[in-house]
């Protein structure tokens, strides 16, 4: 005859079971807030390099409001900065947290036509990140705000047609996209040589004594919508910006070639 017997649960086996999974969870919990940290800080590291380089942009034009550079480093918007004179040039540098940044710039007080104008480049700050586009700081260095609706851009070579013109005032108003060739008559890229009217904005002020980043983008082979043609390398092109309002001329700037990285 077989004889049965309950036998009794395995309480310690279950027991054994529910520590590792609070200990597997344990884990995983651990490294997802590390993953979040580490996001968070690298996040953090890529802020303050943005801060560091436009802070850098300011101490220039601290320096033209000031006559001069700095005695001691100044304190703005979380960060420092100053400003030593190396020669002809203009050396800023600044830091936040972690990130530092340095430029580089040279003045120039006159247009390229010899007439005393509002808007100056300013030399040095030409960007290399990007070959098929062109982007820089003008400056006003009158006592009254410079307005302009329309521009031409002249340049040698190589032969290309840009995309789109943005425009943003630094410690002032981000125009954004002021220009862009799809919502001009007939969608052509803007070509050497040739005046556009302003067709994202109605116009754009640059107050005086202020400071604004310009950029031409997206340089290709063609003018046409289609096709576009591939993208041209325009870091050795002088540029000739004239600026007007209402076909009256308000301003005109050389862009000289982007300095090496």
């Amino acid at each position: 005859m077989m004889i049965l017997r309950n036998r009794p649960p395995r309480r310690g086996s279950a027991a054994i079971v529910a520590v590792a999974v609070i200990v597997i969870v344990g884990f995983l919990g651990a490294a997802l807030m590390g993953t979040i940290q580490l996001g968070s800080h690298e996040a953090v590291g890529r802020s303050h390099e943005v801060q560091a380089e436009l802070l850098a942009d300011a101490g220039i034009e601290w320096a033209v409001l000031q006559g001069g550079g700095t005695s001691h480093p100044i304190s703005l918007a979380g960060g420092t900065f100053e400003v030593v004179q190396d020669g002809e040039d203009w050396v800023a540098m600044s830091a936040v947290g972690q990130a530092t940044r340095q430029v580089r710039c040279r003045l120039l007080t006159e247009s390229d036509d010899g007439l005393t104008e509002g808007l100056t480049y300013v030399n040095g700050s030409r960007k290399t990140q990007h070959h098929w586009q062109t982007q820089f700081l003008i400056m006003n260095t009158s006592e009254e705000t410079v307005r302009f609706n329309q521009v031409r851009v002249t340049w040698g070579a190589p032969e290309a047609y840009f995309e789109a013109i943005d425009v943003s005032v630094l410690q002032g108003q981000s125009y954004g996209i002021v220009w862009d060739y799809l919502q001009d008559s007939g969608q052509q890229r803007f070509g050497s040589g040739e005046t556009r009217q302003l067709n994202s904005a109605s116009f754009v002020d640059i107050p005086a004594h202020h400071t604004a980043e310009m950029t031409l983008g997206q340089f290709r082979q063609r003018q046409g919508h289609q096709p576009s043609g591939g993208l041209v390398n325009m870091s050795e092109a002088e540029l000739t910006i004239d600026f007007f309002h209402n076909s009256s001329k308000v301003g005109s700037v050389q862009v000289l070639t982007a300095p090496e990285p």
